[in-house]
């Protein structure tokens, strides 16, 4: 038996003849929680690689001059940097940080965004949930599991989807807040007790 962290990655896996069980990956809920801040600025946190496809947030931040605070590293940082001159965008690029200040920048963000094209899980995206914000990302991968669309944030198709999505959630606070209070409700789902248990029950039915 094999555990799967989402949906998505079990039905993939059967595609080759494996018997995979889904356990959602846990969040702390205890370090993650809201404090309802907004300092009026996106947030994208993950790594700098081409699937990770940052220009898109780049792009949001150029057209709807949006402040974005860009959080980690990789490859891609220097070119990303190079491309968000280009654009003059509001745009800050923090690198790697520290546990607090990751924390902090989640509590203080209007929302988050991404524009990745492949995640397994996507627990950057549960942990912005789990500090009551709303969460703007692609539909693909398992990440329609971990942001439902309309509820806890926006699952987008193409640019055109991130403008508008973006645009409504910044402009309509009292939106972005009652999103963040279904994302904070909704995360809350994912909590580590809860996946011990599914862990502690699995290990029961293997003996």
């Amino acid at each position: 038996m094999v555990v799967s962290v989402s949906n998505f990655i079990k039905n993939e896996a059967r595609r080759y003849g494996v018997n995979f069980i889904r356990i959602y990956n846990g969040c702390d809920l205890e370090r993650f929680y809201p404090t309802w801040e907004d300092e009026g600025y996106m947030l994208y946190l993950g790594e700098l690689t081409r699937h990770k496809q940052v220009y898109i947030p780049i792009m949001v931040s150029h057209i709807l001059d949006i402040p974005l605070i860009i959080v980690g590293d990789g490859a891609e940082r220097k070119k990303l940097e190079m491309y968000a001159r280009k654009k003059n965008a509001p745009i800050e690029f923090y690198g790697l940080v520290n546990e607090q200040t990751l924390v902090r920048v989640l509590q203080k963000c209007s929302f988050m965004i991404s524009g990745s094209i492949h995640e397994a899980f996507g627990l950057a995206f549960l942990e912005a949930e789990a500090c009551g914000k709303p969460v703007i990302a692609r539909r693909c991968a398992a990440i329609p599991e971990v942001v439902k669309h309309k509820e806890t944030g926006f699952l987008c198709d193409d640019l055109n989807d991130y403008i508008k999505y973006a645009k409504i959630l910044w402009k309509d606070k009292e939106l972005c807040r009652r999103m963040g209070l279904n994302a904070r409700r909704y995360a809350e789902k994912f909590s580590w007790n809860n996946t011990a248990e599914r862990y502690a029950e699995l290990i029961k039915e293997l003996n």
